[in-house]
């Protein structure tokens, strides 16, 4: 029964990218997104991770580190992942690799899609949650952005500066104290 439903999942997965992808002109990359999520090692592991769930809701240790390889292994064949576009350097560093403009907006129409097949139709409330969490060279974000529906748009943030740090997410409230992750602080904004 995993198995049937995690199909049901990826054909209107796979379905919903199509159509934003033919939004925007991509016809090929519409037609193979995630065609390795068929591959037996991204798909036992999604099926038992997805649909197999331990007793108590979660997931068994075994389900989590095979989902983490198969996952890992999924990012590494689909360039429309951003982080496919993230290089490891050999002193720790990392390297933000621009991503080329049919990835971006496969990757766009993915993120649609996938909130889509899961019940979700707007991707602002996703979004708005998440970008600061997806490391994007600058050209990427940018044209990622300029592609985005202003309602997809996370809310413009103000930066604060303290002591000369600049600090982002923050919000300044009627009361003119400033709030950073749900945090009053006693500092006051500095317009830039």
């Amino acid at each position: 029964m995993k198995h049937l439903k995690y199909l049901s999942y990826v054909v209107r997965h796979r379905w919903f990218v199509l159509v934003e992808c033919l939004k925007m002109g991509l016809v090929w990359r519409g037609l193979v997104h995630d065609l390795s999520k068929f591959l037996p090692s991204e798909w036992f592991p999604y099926a038992s991770f997805f649909y197999d769930p331990a007793p108590d809701g979660g997931h068994r240790p075994r389900q989590e580190d095979a989902f983490d390889l198969a996952w890992l292994k999924h990012i590494h064949r689909n360039p429309h992942h951003w982080q496919y576009w993230r290089l490891r350097e050999d002193d720790g560093g990392t390297k933000l690799i621009p991503m080329p403009p049919k990835y971006v907006k496969e990757m766009l129409a993915d993120w649609r899609g996938a909130g889509k097949a899961q019940g979700h139709p707007h991707l602002g409330p996703w979004y708005a949650k998440n970008h600061r969490k997806i490391e994007l060279a600058t050209e990427t974000r940018d044209l990622l952005h300029s592609l985005m529906r202003p309602d997809e748009l996370p809310p413009k943030e103000k930066v604060l500066v303290i002591d000369k740090a600049r600090i982002t997410g923050a919000s300044l409230m009627s009361d003119g104290s400033v709030s950073l992750a749900g945090q009053v602080l006693e500092s006051h904004e500095e317009e830039r």
